[in-house]
């Protein structure tokens, strides 16, 4: 079993300061200055802040040089980050400064992995955070050197193929509406000269309401899942068949007040959450096709229900299913490859976390 030991132990601390807001000469200065909204990444580069060497001199911020673990411990409780230049901090954050027996890129592994656990400790009506007492209490795993460089390699290797997944999931939404106006022209405009249908003619909502359900682990029941706007594809299961769907590719529109559409390509049910299920009508219609026009359309940025009366007024181009199923062919190909890298993504995540489980004693 690995050693625990505690921070206060093995680390240094050091807190951070704001300079006072009223003294325009304090700030916009060339010293990055890092706040809990920088908390995006694992390694700050660039802060959204900047203040001047008069604004350090004259607040109890610090900088901190390149490569200092850094833990939130007010407003955004347990996020951390490895400052990737030098740069001052505000009192929201401390720097943890390891000794020679921590390697500072493993102490940032393990922090992140108690991220939870440091949330849970954080007390405050409105906000909460945690005193310097109670991170130096905090524990954390002590292996040897070699075999911390050896964990840190692994861990961030996997990191890396989730960033690339990510990236990918990007440019794949950025790829749909790119492809789609290359092939067939905006359907507003209509450049191509298709045929045009209105929306019911070709679209039917299929929706059913069901009793939402308890939430459980799809992949462990092997039961149907449940699709609602507060998931990504799954939240659950139903044990009845009450909103059941198992035509091919439905598209979803979600009832929030953005513009989001799914294709679903699973048996599924539908969650009560004001969603509806949009299929084609007819066979010159391809639902590949119909997700990809969807996607270009500039919906207004309203609430669900005007959502669907904008598109129920909206005429559709309908080029030869030939062509509407040569568009499907390309999407699929891609997104082929975007599922095989999420694939990869969900090992090396489960990978990290068991080994950061087996390595506390979890």
């Amino acid at each position: 079993m690995t050693t625990t030991v505690s921070l206060g132990e093995i680390c240094e601390f050091l807190g951070g300061g704001t300079p006072s807001r009223k003294v325009h000469q304090y700030w916009n200065g060339g010293i990055p200055w890092a706040t809990v909204k920088d908390f995006g990444t694992d390694r700050i580069s660039h802060t959204a802040e900047f203040i001047s060497q008069e604004g350090l001199d004259n607040s109890a911020s610090k900088i901190v040089p390149s490569g200092t673990v850094l833990l939130v411990t007010r407003v955004g409780l347990g996020k951390v980050a490895m400052a990737g230049v030098d740069l001052a901090i505000n009192q929201d954050i401390k720097a943890i400064v390891p000794s020679n027996n921590i390697l500072p890129e493993f102490l940032l592994w393990s922090l992140k992995h108690i991220g939870p656990e440091i949330e849970r400790k954080g007390v405050g009506a409105t906000v909460k955070g945690v005193t310097l007492h109670d991170v130096k209490e905090l524990k954390v795993p002590l292996p040897p050197l070699h075999e911390q460089r050896r964990i840190v390699g692994i861990l961030n290797r996997a990191s890396h193929i989730e960033r690339l997944r990510a990236r990918a999931t990007d440019r794949l939404q950025q790829f749909i509406p790119a492809l789609f106006l290359k092939m067939f022209g905006d359907p507003a405009g209509n450049p191509m000269d298709w045929n045009r249908v209105p929306f019911g003619n070709v679209v039917t909502d299929t929706t059913r309401k069901v009793t939402k359900v308890q939430k459980r682990d799809y992949a462990s029941t092997g039961k149907i899942p449940i699709v609602d706007q507060g998931a990504e594809l799954i939240a659950g299961y139903a044990n009845d068949k009450s909103g059941y769907y198992d035509r091919e590719l439905p598209i979803i529109i979600f009832g929030d007040h953005t513009r989001r559409f799914k294709l679903i390509r699973f048996p599924f049910f539908l969650g009560a959450d004001g969603a509806k299920v949009l299929l084609p009508n007819c066979n010159d219609l391809d639902p590949v096709f119909l997700y990809g026009q969807f996607e270009c359309l500039e919906l207004e940025n309203a609430g669900y229900s005007r959502h669907f009366k904008f598109l129920k007024s909206k005429e559709l181009i309908l080029p030869p299913i030939e062509q509407q199923k040569r568009f499907r062919t390309l999407l699929e190909g891609a997104t082929e490859i975007s599922d095989s890298m999420g694939e990869a993504t969900n090992t090396a995540a489960a990978l990290s976390a068991s080994l950061m489980d087996r390595l506390l004693d979890r």
